[in-house]
């Protein structure tokens, strides 16, 4: 084997073993590794939603995360909070009495 072919095998091998450690600890972290390395998506983009996800959490405890994906470009990542209201638009004898 040649130096680049020992690299590769050892990165191989380097990367086989921290997914062993990783399912063994945090095998909700694993399940979440493997799905994004089988549909090869960036993970940059999952820390941005997971983001917006906690403050929306920690705020109002309501609202919506949207990604906008133009050309195979995630271009924005938004979360948006909102006030859970559940009132009647239109009150029954509010004028009236």
């Amino acid at each position: 084997m040649n130096l680049a072919q020992d690299h590769d095998q050892i990165e191989t091998q380097n990367k086989e073993h921290f997914m062993e450690i990783l399912q063994k600890t945090f095998p909700e972290l694993h399940i979440i590794a493997v799905q994004m390395e089988k549909s090869k998506s960036n993970p940059v983009i999952l820390f941005h939603v997971i983001r917006h996800m906690a403050e929306i959490a920690f705020g109002t405890g309501y609202g919506q995360v949207h990604i906008v994906i133009e050309d195979g470009i995630a271009r924005f990542v938004r979360g948006e909070h909102s006030t859970k209201l559940n009132e009647p638009v239109i009150k029954e004898n509010y004028l009236t009495n």
